[in-house]
């Protein structure tokens, strides 16, 4: 991931599932990359659904790896109770539904 060189433009928002239903600039590709270059990382991340929209509109070809940064927010401490149950199935039954 080469955040350093988003100048956000806000190009990442525009096919954003996410972005497209909460309508808020929170929810957003933007206001991710912003707070991952900040490493601020919080719960804010789990707010994607990882299909990748958002690095293919990205006109500086930043990267965006939102998995790599939930993986810091959990090591960082802020898991969800549905993160960690899913991960409970997960080692339990190999499996999540």
């Amino acid at each position: 991931m080469n955040i350093e060189y988003c100048y956000r433009c806000g190009l990442c928002n525009l096919n954003c599932p996410v972005f497209r239903a909460f309508k808020t600039e929170t929810a957003g590709a933007r206001f991710k990359a912003f707070m991952i270059d900040k490493n601020d990382f919080n719960k804010w991340i789990y707010l994607t659904t990882d299909c990748g929209r958002c690095a293919m509109d990205c006109p500086a070809n930043v990267g965006l790896d939102f998995l790599q940064a939930k993986e810091k927010t959990v090591n960082a401490g802020f898991e969800t109770n549905a993160n960690k149950k899913m991960i409970a199935k997960l080692r339990e039954e190999g499996k999540l539904f």
